[in-house]
Formats: structure tokens, sequence, C-alpha cells
């Protein structure tokens, strides 16, 4: 049932939503507006409520309850479940169900170490850094610790990506860069479930790879990066269980 979605924002204060991944977005019980941005509102909608845990693992999605809940056709809506079974957040069978995916212990077992190695690589082999640049990677960190105090998941997300992808500038190497926006892009429900259940250890284990980034310690910037990811991983683990927080032994 739609009605039991939480209420994200009034609609009456809605007007065009920002898409950048920091913003918040309206629920699936505000109506869609703006005609040319149609898709991509609903893809930011159903994306929230996904990442959000509004719909669960494993949930069966109509697109016309979808659909009448956002006082849109059903076409937008079957695009935006196309986008996000290419982002790994939807299965679909043909012509038999559409659902919110699940995710295996074992796939977070294989992924997170090898983000982890790539981004310590990425790190070690970085440019000099800027003042300019430390600032930002801070500022990013800051905008991750307050969406933790605000509990919104999905903008923890877009903060903690947005620290990450800082990380990997400078190391001039794209298709490593393009490599672990691939595997991330299959870790997101990993994420969320740890943003939703996980600890805010995230960001003082961030502030401490800018420091060292700071210092001009590259070596020990990634080591502190690699340690970060096992370190996320090791929290997912200590979740009540994996089935529970809606992920697959």
């Amino acid at each position: 049932m739609l009605e039991y979605l939480t209420e994200i924002c009034d609609p009456r204060s809605v007007s065009h939503p920002d898409l950048d991944p920091l913003s918040a977005p309206p629920g699936l019980d505000v109506p869609v507006d703006e005609v040319p941005r149609l898709r991509q509102q609903v893809y930011e909608r159903i994306r929230r409520a996904i990442i959000n845990g509004q719909f669960a693992p494993g949930e069966r999605l109509s697109v016309s309850r979808i659909a009448d809940s956002l006082q849109v056709s059903t076409m937008p809506v079957r695009e935006a479940i196309r986008l996000l079974e290419e982002d790994g957040l939807v299965e679909t069978s043909a012509r038999r169900w559409t659902r919110v995916a699940t995710v295996s212990a074992a796939q977070a077992e294989e992924l997170y170490p090898l983000v982890g190695l790539l981004e310590e690589y990425a790190v070690a082999a970085g440019s000099e850094a800027t003042p300019a640049y430390v600032r930002q990677l801070r500022e990013a960190n800051r905008a991750l610790e307050h969406a933790q105090s605000a509990g919104d998941p999905m903008t923890c997300i877009g903060a903690d990506e947005r620290f990450h992808a800082l990380l990997l500038d400078g190391c001039g190497n794209q298709t490593l860069v393009q490599t672990v926006a691939l595997f991330k892009s299959r870790m997101r429900l990993h994420e969320s479930v740890f943003f939703r259940h996980g600890t805010r250890r995230s960001t003082g284990q961030h502030e401490e790879v800018v420091a060292a980034i700071e210092l001009g310690d590259r070596r020990g910037a990634g080591a502190l990066v690699r340690a970060h990811w096992a370190s996320g991983l090791a929290a997912l683990r200590q979740e009540s269980s994996w089935p529970a927080a809606g992920l697959r032994s």
C-alpha cells in the first residue's frame, strides 16, 4: 500500500525539486509536475522511496499504483523502473513482476574490498592537494554529518558519494573512476542499509583521510580509505542479521 509511505514534504511547498543528489525531492504522495523533467522526477521519487526503506527489499512494485499516486501516466513510471533496474535497485521478470532488488551478503563481501582497494590506489596516486581541494573534502564531509543528523539515508548516500568522488579526483585514471562508479551502482542498497542502521563513524574516518591528504601523506591516506571500506563492511556484518536488514546470506 502506498498509503504507508511517510510524507517527505508538504505539497504546498513543492515547486520544481532540485535534482542534485544532495537535495530532498518530494515523496510518492506528491503529484509530479513540469512535464519536460517528468521521467527524471518520477525516477528520483521512486529511488528515494527504495533507498529510504519505504519500499522494502524484495517488495513488489505496482506501476499503475505508483502512477496513480504521482498522478502521471504509466509510461514515465515504466521508464523510471527501467533506469532503476540499470542502477541495480529494481529487478524485473518479463510480464510477471517488478520488485525492489534484494542484495546478498556475498555480494557485499565481494564489492566492499574491491572498492577499498581501488580507492586506496587512486588516493595514493593522486596529485598534491591544494587548500581549495581540502576545503571541498571537508565541506562534503560536513554535508554527510548533517544528513546523518537528519536521519536521511538518501541524502547521506549523496553526500558520501560526493566525498568519495572528490577522493578520486586527480588520480588521472578515468578507467579506474568508471570502474569504481560501476561497482558502487551495485552497492546502493547495501549503503542504504548502512545509513539507515549503521554507525556514525564514517565522518570521523573521512576526517582522518582528509588530514593525511592535507599533510601530503597520500600513501597513508590511501591505507585509511581501504580501512574505511573494511569498517563499513564490518558494520554491515554486525547488523542484527543480513536477512533482517534486507540482505540474503
